[in-house]
């Protein structure tokens, strides 16, 4: 969880969410709350702008909603333009802070809003390539390579993964015997009974 270092010196930048208006559509699984991976979303403040939600997940907000521990409206702290539309957090005190999310999402945050240790982070990763960014007019694209830009990984290590082999146990069907099959087995049976039985006679 993060907060701007002087978050509590802008009270002027404190608004209240008082409607959820769109956010993504992915799956999320909902098995354990809080959800550590979710849905981002924007609302509508009561002063007539809407922000993007950087740092806090839907499926929480609405867990926290159905559970009745709080309810709409939400106190937001604008990151951005305070007199526009743009992004901002939830600081809000009804919420245990083991809800809000560990960092921001660093796809609707633009990098000059993000924490300072994500903003290193993400000129590390400029500088490295794993990152590159296209820009499109005022907007800025980051396409992220899938892991490391740089491999410090020796060629033992990168040698694909051998399962040790392994026998799975079979487990074989219940035969049910006909009535042969059971004569004979309860014969075998009398004639080892009745071999031991002269056994004990005969000691």
């Amino acid at each position: 969880m993060h907060f701007p270092d002087d978050i509590l010196d802008h009270k002027g930048r404190l608004v209240y969410g008082v409607e959820v208006i769109s956010s993504t559509l992915l799956g999320v699984n909902k098995s354990k709350f809080p959800v550590r991976h979710g849905n981002c979303f924007s609302m509508r403040a009561d002063n007539g702008h809407s922000y993007r939600i950087v740092n806090f997940y839907l499926e929480n907000l609405e867990e926290g909603i159905r559970r009745e521990k709080m309810t709409l409206p939400v106190r937001l702290y604008i990151l951005s333009d305070p007199y526009k539309s743009g992004v901002a957090i939830i600081f809000d005190p009804k919420i245990p802070t083991s809800w809000y999310s560990a960092q921001f999402c660093e796809t609707c945050t633009p990098v000059e809003y993000l924490p300072f240790p994500q903003r290193v982070s993400h000129a590390l990763k400029l500088e490295s390539g794993t990152i590159t960014e296209r820009k499109y007019g005022d907007r800025t694209m980051i396409i992220e390579r899938i892991g490391d830009a740089i491999d410090w990984s020796t060629e033992e290590e990168k040698s694909p993964i051998v399962f040790a082999k392994y026998q799975p146990m079979i487990m074989e069907p219940i035969v049910y015997m006909g009535a042969d099959v059971e004569s004979e087995m309860i014969k075998a049976l009398e004639s080892e009974c009745s071999t031991d039985t002269k056994t004990d006679d005969e000691q």
